[in-house]
């Protein structure tokens, strides 16, 4: 599966996803630490990658 991961994930569960065959990538690999939810959304779609958060208001 192809995967973004939100800033709140660390390195070590992205790491773990990649050691499990996954494409994952985190946000700040592509983007500032300062995206918007919108533009982290953009990315998402743009590369066809399912979005990993924490975060209760991001939906």
């Amino acid at each position: 599966m192809r995967f973004l991961g939100d800033i709140p994930f660390g390195r070590a569960t992205l790491d773990y996803l990649r050691r499990q065959g996954h494409d994952v990538i985190g946000v700040c690999d592509r983007l500032p630490p300062n995206a918007s939810d919108e533009e982290i959304v953009r990315l998402a779609i743009t590369e066809n990658r399912i979005i990993l958060c924490f975060d209760l208001d991001f939906s």
